[in-house]
C-alpha cells in the first residue's frame, strides 16, 4: 500500500503542509505501508513482520510491536528536499525504527524523530535527528554516520550508543542508564545522575565547549554518577565532577586540538572537582609514568573532613621517591625513574599529602594541617608561607613579654596514619577546638601531632596527655597530611592560632624533614640537642602536673562550652587471664594459686612455653595524663620447675635482654613485666611430672573486651 499527498510537497519553508494518508491502521505480518510525498499515517500499529516505509512522510502515534519495523527517511527531489518525520512513536521490546537509514539509496539527511518511547531499538543515522526520546529498561538508541540526538532521557536499563560520527547532545542519564561513545562517537552536554554511567571509549569525543556553534555546555557528573574515559578518547572542554560523583580518566586520553581562526581552543580538557570532600577522581594508566593531559581544577580543602582526593590506580605510595610541585605542575618520580605528571590548578599554593586508598592505590590529597596561623612581627601568617629570615614573635615567660626572633630553619614532613596502632601511636593529628583552653585559645581549631607540646605555666606538655575526646581529640578524618616545624636561634615558645606551643628542637630527626624555599648551609653537621640541656623550658610528663590541667580543660568543656567528655564504656577487670600456651597451641591453666604463686602441670617433651595474659596500658585504663604507654601483662619474679626429685630455678627472664615478649630489663633484677605473650625456655623436658611455678608480684587493670590476640600480634 502506498499513500501519497499528490502534487503537494513539504519543504523547510513556512508554507502550510497538505497531508493525506491513513489513520487507525494495523500493519500485519507481510504487509508494508509506504508513505510518500508528505503523506501521513496516524494511530498506526505495526505487528510482527509488518513494516512502514516513511519516504518523506509524516507519522504520529505509532506503536511498533516486537518484530515490527518502521523506516523514516527523507529524500531529495527536483524542487527541493522532502522531509520525513515521526512523532510519538512507541517502540516495544523487539521492535525497531530506522531514522535516516538509506534503504533505497535515497538521501536520508532530512529525517526527524520526536518524542519516541524506546523499549526496543532505534537507529539514527545519515544526518537524521531524534529529539526528546525516552529510553526505558531494555531499550537501545544507536546514533551513527552523522546522525544526532537531542534531549534524550536514559532511564534504568536503557542504553544510548554514539559511534561513527554520531552526535549525542543534551542527554540526561538516570540511575541505571548508560551512555556509551566509541570509534568516532561524539557526546556533548551530558548530565549523569546518581547511578548513571557515561563511558567514553577509544576514538570517541567528550565535548563540553563551544563547538559547531554550541556554547554554554558542560558534562556534569552528579553524586553517585560514574564517568569512564578510556585511553584514546578525547576530552574537549570542561567536566564538572560533583561531590560524590566518580570519574575514571585514563592517562592515554588524547591531547586534541580544535582550530578556529588559527587558534588552538582545546588541549585535553579540564575536570573540575566540586565541593571540598571530592574523592571521586581516579586516574589510570600511570603505572609506568606518564602525563595526564586533562587539567584538574577545584582541588581544595577547607577544614575537618573537607579534603579533595585524587586516586592514582596501579601506583602505591612506596613507588614514589619524590614529589616536585611548581606552579600547576605536580611531578611524582617513581622508583623506576619514570615520572607521573599532573596539571592541578594552584597546586603549589594548595599543599598536599600522599596516602593509600582502601585498595592500596596512591592518593594525592589536599593537606590543611598547613593552615596553622603563626604570630609574626607584623601579624599572623600561615606556617607554610614562613621562610628563613622572617621575624616571628616568641614569648618570654620570665618577663611575660613577647620578643621578635628570626626564623633559622623551616621544614616539613609527610605523615601517613597507621590505623592498626593506638591513636597516640598511629599518627592521627590532634585537633584542639576553638576556645578549648580559654576564650580565644586557640582562636581557631589547631591541628598538631600527638607529641607536639603545649606551654602551660613554664612547662611544655605533650598534647597527647591532654586528649579528652571532646575539645581535644584525635582527628580520625585525616589519614595523610604534611606538618611543619619552624626553628629559631634558641628554642622558643611561639603562638599558633592563639595557642602557646613550641618551636622546633633538633633532637636528631632534622634529616627526616624536607626544606623548601631558602637554604641555610652549615659548615659542620648540626649539633644534636636535648630537652634537658637545650629547651627553653622543661618538658613535663609528671602526672602530678599534667592531671590538674587535664581536668581544668575538661571542666571548661562541660561548663563553659557545654560539651560532653568522652568516657570509655569498656568494662575493666583485674583478672589477667594468665595461662600457658605450648608450641602445639595447647592452653594450660593453673591448677592452684596461693599468694600470687600460680602452679601449672607441664607435659613431658615440652621445652618451651609462652606465658599469655591480658594486656593494657595505664594511659588507657587510668587516663592520658599517665605517661606510661607500655603494654603490660603481668610482672613475674621467681620461676621454678619442680619434679619429684628436685627443684630447678629459671632465671632467663631476669638476665636475657632479648627474650621475646618481655619488657626491657630494669635496674632491679628480681622481677620483669611481660607484654602478654612471653617466651619461657624450660629445663628437664623429658620429666613426666613437672610443675611450673610463676610468682606474679604485680598485675594490671585490663579492658575485659580487649582483643588480646590482636594487641599481642602488633606489639610482639
Amino acid at each position: 500500500m502506498t499513500v501519497s499527498s499528490g502534487t503537494s510537497q513539504q519543504s523547510y519553508s513556512n508554507e502550510p503542509m497538505n497531508r493525506a494518508g491513513t489513520v487507525y491502521k494495523t500493519i500485519a505480518k507481510g504487509e508494508t505501508l509506504t508513505l510518500d510525498a508528505s503523506a501521513s499515517a496516524v494511530n498506526i500499529m505495526i505487528n510482527s513482520g509488518g513494516k512502514v516505509d516513511n519516504y518523506s512522510g509524516f507519522t504520529s502515534n505509532v506503536i511498533i510491536n516486537s518484530g515490527g519495523m518502521m523506516a523514516t527517511y527523507g529524500r531529495d527531489s527536483p524542487v527541493g528536499p522532502w522531509e520525513a518525520s515521526s512523532y510519538d512513536v512507541t517502540i516495544k521490546k523487539g521492535g525497531i525504527e530506522y531514522v535516516g537509514t538509506n534503504l533505497t539509496q535515497q538521501n536520508g539527511e532530512y529525517s526527524e524523530s520526536y518524542n519516541a518511547q524506546i523499549y526496543g531499538s532505534q537507529v539514527v543515522t545519515n544526518r537524521a535527528e531524534a529529539s526528546n526520546a525516552v529510553i526505558y529498561n531494555g531499550g537501545k538508541q544507536t546514533v551513527k554516520v552523522q546522525g544526532g540526538t537531542d534531549h534524550t532521557t536514559i532511564l534504568s536499563g536503557g542504553i544510548l550508543i554514539a559511534v561513527s560520527q554520531g552526535f549525542v547532545s543534551n542527554t540526561n542519564v538516570s540511575n541505571g542508564g548508560k551512555l556509551i561513545g566509541y570509534s568516532g562517537g561524539n557526546i556533548w552536554n551530558t548530565i549523569v545522575n546518581n547511578g548513571g554511567n557515561l563511558t567514553v571509549s577509544s576514538g570517541a569525543n567528550l565535548i563540553t565547549s563551544n563547538l559547531y556553534g554550541m556554547s554554554g555546555a558542560v558534562t556534569s557528573i552528579g553524586s553517585g554518577g560514574h564517568l569512564f574515559v578510556s585511553s584514546g578518547a578525547t576530552i574537549l572542554g570542561d567536566i564538572q565532577l560533583g561531590d560524590g560523583g566518580y570519574a575514571t580518566l585514563d592517562a592515554g586520553i588524547s591531547q586534541a586540538s580544535y582550530y578556529s581562526a588559527g587558534n588552538v581552543l582545546y588541549t585535553g580538557g579540564t575536570i573540575n572537582l566540586s565541593g571540598n570532600t571530592n574523592g571521586g577522581l581516579t586516574i589510570t594508566g600511570l603505572e609506568n609514568g606518564g602525563t595526564l593531559v586533562t587539567s584538574i581544577t577545584g582541588f581544595d580543602g577547607t577544614g575537618q573532613g573537607n579534603s579533595d582526593v585524587i586516586k592514582i590506580a596501579g601506583v602505591q605510595q612506596k613507588d614514589v621517591t619524590s614529589v616536585e610541585v611548581k606552579g600547576n605542575s605536580v611531578n611524582l618520580t617513581l622508583t623506576n625513574n619514570k615520572a607521573i605528571i599532573l596539571n592541578i590548578a594552584g597546586a603549589e599554593k594548595i599543599g598536599y599529602s600522599l596516602g593509600t586508598a582502601a585498595d592500596g592505590s596512591l592518593t594525592y590529597e589536599v593537606c590543611f594541617l598547613s593552615g596553622s596561623l603563626i604570630k609574626m612581627l607584623d601579624g599572623e601568617q600561615l606556617i607554610e608561607d614562613i621562610r628563613i629570615g622572617d621575624e616571628i614573635m616568641t614569648f618570654d615567660y620570665a618577663s611575660n613579654q613577647e620578643v621578635a626572633s628570626r626564623v633559622k630553619w623551616v621544614g616539613n614532613k609527610k605523615a601517613t596514619v597507621k590505623p592498626w596502632l593506638p591513636d597516640d601511636e598511629a599518627g592521627y593529628p590532634v585537633r584542639i577546638v576553638k576556645d578549648a583552653v580559654s576564650d580565644g585559645v586557640p582562636h581557631e581549631d589547631l591541628l598538631i601531632t600527638a607529641e607536639h607540646c603545649l606551654f602551660f605555666d613554664g612547662r611544655f606538655i605533650p598534647v597527647r596527655m591532654l586528649v579528652n575526646g571532646s575539645t581535644i581529640f584525635y582527628d580520625h578524618s585525616i589519614t595523610e597530611y604534611t606538618y611543619y616545624h619552624i626553628e629559631t636561634k634558641k628554642h622558643s615558645v611561639i603562638t599558633a592560632n592563639g595557642m602557646l606551643t613550641e618551636s622546633y628542637l633538633d633532637t636528631g630527626n632534622r634529616h627526616s624533614f624536607k626544606q623548601d624555599g631558602d637554604f641555610v648551609l652549615f659548615s659542620k653537621p648540626s649539633v644534636i640537642k636535648s630537652w634537658v640541656q637545650d629547651s627553653c623550658h622543661p618538658l613535663t610528663v609528671e602526672r602530678s602536673v599534667v592531671e590538674p590541667i587535664y581536668h581544668q580543660i575538661n571542666d571548661r568543656a562541660m561548663v563553659a562550652m557545654g560539651k560532653d567528655i568522652v568516657v570509655s564504656h569498656k568494662t575493666l577487670t583485674n583478672d589477667s587471664k594468665l595461662h600457658l600456651i605450648t608450641p602445639l597451641g595447647q592452653e594450660i591453666y593453673a591448677f592452684s594459686e596461693t599468694n600470687g604463686k600460680y602452679l601449672f602441670n607441664i607435659p613431658a617433651g615440652i621445652d618451651t612455653v609462652n606465658i599469655a595474659s591480658r594486656v593494657s596500658r595505664l594511659c588507657d585504663t587510668i587516663g592520658p595524663f599517665v605517661d606510661n604507654r607500655h603494654y603490660l601483662g603481668v610482672e613475674i619474679a621467681d620461676i621454678l620447675i619442680m619434679t619429684t626429685n628436685r627443684v630447678y630455678k629459671i632465671t632467663d627472664h631476669l638476665f636475657k635482654s632479648n627474650l621475646s615478649g618481655w619488657h626491657a630489663l630494669e635496674k632491679k633484677v628480681s622481677s620483669r613485666w611481660t607484654k602478654g605473650y612471653a617466651v619461657l625456655p624450660l629445663s628437664n623436658k623429658n620429666a613426666s611430672d613437672r610443675v611450673l611455678s610463676l610468682h606474679i608480684v604485680s598485675s594490671n587493670t585490663y579492658f575485659i573486651e580487649e582483643e588480646n590476640e590482636e594487641i599481642i600480634e602488633n606489639i610482639a
